[in-house]
């Protein structure tokens, strides 16, 4: 008889070391701005006062040095440090949470790391970690004389250096070190624009120079209020902590071409005065429209509201819970609304003549479709909004309040038309699916493109345009609510940059 008793019971799983550090890690998310960013976080959360990301080569990147002048290490924290989750211990309104960020962002970034580190009374010592084969080539050591040099030379008496080098060659976003270096000032200097002042400065260093991140209020009215419309504050108390909400109205017109665009608007998220995520639209509370473009909200909230905002591990995304977004609800709609106000007086810019030309358009796809509808798991909800609209006074058509028309029984589902001028928008047109029902297509008549081919166009082009108008707003409307429906937008934002350079490029 077999004795099986060695294949019960409780035992600790063992953890394939260099599988962790040289595929998983790499691949959990982060981009390379997101790795920088954690590694400041540890400078920020050890004291620091100067920070400074060395891009190292002339050419093309050789090696990334994370220099700061904190509390350093002694050699138990350096080892927490060198593993991954090591359980290591932050204080309320720090930065990092979960340990892993620190090593998370190297074996992101490249295949190697060192770390010098001394603490004000004890002694310079190197961490040496090829991601690899962490299990062989990781070790503590102490410097050599020229290293030490080096490090009192960028340093001074204590503080840390991280470099990283055998960079992966995945990670490399810019071909020139300068374009890198422009994108990091003004990405850093809006991620932790409210911690950087005349006593904290973070500077991006290459051959050519040291470059300063300048704060930059996302919301422009801490840093340039002069581009400020208008600015609210507001304290919502939630799960026995506070959130703090500003809303800001941009003018547009003072912002160069890349602050303006649909990608900027929408909610940008604070933990614990550091942003984690910027610009993004929130199911329930923020859905992107160019109308909304002057828009941005900022909510700010600290670590012990973590749950219920969805962080991530990587601390680049959100997931609001069900309870907070109703919470803030009311706040942003408040907002929302004063935003679409602003457009509601430019609404349905046309002539009598096309006017009719729409309305024939939508009754011909009404009564002669059988193909166009709601998809499947949508249907039930259309009829449902069907029978509470009221009808027409024509059998069998139901008319919503101003969002599409639908037919009963067939669950037909037509968008209306809307007209309207948003001179310093880059969409020709676009879908909205208001969330009582129905969908409709906001032609914006002071593109270019629309101006050519639909105010001064003939009657086949308009048709023409309004059957490609139709066809995309029912495709997008598939889309809706669904794991694709962020890489339709994409798609249609990189569609509308394309239409709008080509009118550029034929001069109309």
């Amino acid at each position: 008889m077999l004795d099986l008793s060695d294949q019960y019971g409780s035992f600790v799983p063992e953890t394939n070391l260099n599988n962790l550090y040289g595929l998983v890690i790499p691949h959990s998310g982060h981009t390379l701005s997101d790795a920088l960013k954690d590694l400041v976080d540890n400078s920020f959360d050890a004291g620091a006062k100067k920070i400074s990301i060395h891009l190292n080569g002339s050419d093309t990147l050789k090696s990334y040095w994370v220099v700061d002048d904190g509390r350093g290490m002694n050699s138990r924290v350096l080892k927490g440090a060198l593993t991954f989750s090591a359980g290591s211990i932050h204080d309320a309104g720090d930065l990092g949470k979960f340990s892993i960020g620190g090593t998370t962002a190297c074996c992101t970034l490249g295949l190697t790391r060192r770390v010098f580190t001394k603490q004000a009374s004890g002694d310079l010592l190197v961490g040496v970690q090829d991601f690899r084969n962490v299990v062989e080539c990781t070790e503590i050591r102490l410097p050599t004389a020229e290293e030490s040099k080096w490090f009192k030379s960028l340093v001074g008496n204590y503080g840390t250096i991280i470099e990283i080098y055998d960079l992966r060659e995945d990670k490399i976003e810019y071909t020139r070190i300068g374009d890198l270096k422009n994108a990091l000032v003004k990405d850093f200097g809006e991620t932790f624009y409210q911690m950087l002042s005349t006593k904290r400065s973070l500077d991006i260093v290459t051959s050519k120079g040291s470059y300063r991140a300048q704060p930059e209020d996302p919301l422009f009215y801490k840093t340039d209020p002069k581009k400020v419309l208008s600015h609210k504050k507001y304290t919502v108390p939630f799960a026995g902590s506070e959130i703090y909400v500003r809303t800001s109205i941009i003018d547009t017109q003072q912002l160069d071409h890349s602050s303006k665009g649909y990608e900027h608007q929408g909610v940008y998220f604070s933990r614990n005065n550091r942003l984690i995520a910027t610009g993004i639209g929130v199911k329930g509370l923020w859905k992107k429209n160019p109308r909304k473009n002057s828009g941005r909200i900022e909510i700010s909230f600290g670590e012990d509201l973590d749950a219920h905002f969805g962080l991530t591990a990587t601390k680049n995304k959100v997931s609001l819970s069900q309870s907070l977004t109703d919470t803030l609800e009311n706040t942003i709609k408040i907002f929302v609304s004063t935003l679409e106000e602003k457009w509601r007086k430019t609404t349905d810019l046309t002539s009598d003549e096309i006017g009719k030309e729409n309305e024939s358009f939508s009754t011909a796809l009404i009564n002669n479709t059988g193909i166009i509808g709601l998809p499947k798991d949508n249907s039930s909800s259309a009829q449902k909004q069907s029978r509470s609209k009221k009808k027409d006074g024509k059998k069998g058509a139901i008319k919503s309040k101003g969002t599409g028309i639908t037919r009963a029984g067939k669950s037909v589902l037509v968008p209306k038309f809307l007209f309207e001028k948003h001179e310093r928008v880059s969409e020709a047109y676009w879908s909205e699916f208001p969330e009582e029902g129905g969908m409709q297509i906001v032609v914006n008549l002071s593109h270019a493109f629309i101006r050519e081919h639909w105010t001064n166009g003939t009657k086949e082009q308009r048709d023409l345009m309004r059957k490609i108008l139709t066809a995309t707003c029912l495709a997008q409307f598939r889309k809706k609510e669904t794991n694709h429906e962020i890489a339709a937008q994409s798609f249609m934002r990189d569609l509308f940059d394309e239409l709008t350079n080509i009118q550029l490029a034929l001069g109309k």
